[in-house]
């Protein structure tokens, strides 16, 4: 699941403001997970976009454990459409059609 993440737009959000000169705290609340948990984020750092944790909770338990239970799982199209809205993204966002391409590790 991780080397998915890790070629995916997901991972590179915040580099995607980065190259557009957009790094401000109106994108930062959708680009950066950093930012999300801190209100603050640093470009530089290899994990700074949309992580593990944006999807599926805070990883901290299942890092420690390797525990499966204690990853949120089936977070549903409310999850995504709270920063992929119409507003913001063109053309529309639609679940149904981004689901392929982030699905990993086995999800439905």
């Amino acid at each position: 699941a991780y080397v998915v993440w890790r070629e995916s737009r997901h991972a590179g959000a915040l580099q995607t403001l980065v190259r557009s000169a957009r790094v401000v705290d109106e994108c930062l609340g959708c680009h950066s997970e950093a930012y999300r948990q801190t209100g603050a984020c640093d470009p530089e750092a290899e994990e700074a976009g949309v992580t593990c944790a944006t999807c599926h909770g805070d990883g901290v338990l299942h890092s420690l454990t390797g525990r499966a239970d204690t990853v949120h799982r089936d977070r549903g199209a409310a999850l995504c459409e709270g920063c992929h809205t119409a507003e913001r993204q063109q053309p529309a966002f639609s679940f149904g059609q981004a689901w392929p391409a982030i699905a990993h590790g086995g999800d439905a």
